[in-house]
């Protein structure tokens, strides 16, 4: 079975509703906070991610 990682900034809210998708579907997940603002802007997983959104979710 896959196993997912959801990396997102720490907000509250964000990111619950695919939580929720994935424990209704008995996936297994774990979550990854992306920390301050100015580390997004200047590291490399912005310009990796899909026009430069913040939520990313990687199966392993």
């Amino acid at each position: 079975m896959l196993s997912y990682t959801i990396v997102y900034f720490p907000v509250r809210g964000r990111c619950k509703a695919m939580c929720v998708l994935l424990a209704d579907q008995g996936r297994s997940w774990k979550e990854e906070g992306l920390g301050a603002k100015e580390t997004w802007l200047q590291g490399s997983l912005k310009a990796s991610c899909l026009y430069g959104h913040s939520v990313l979710a990687k199966s392993l």
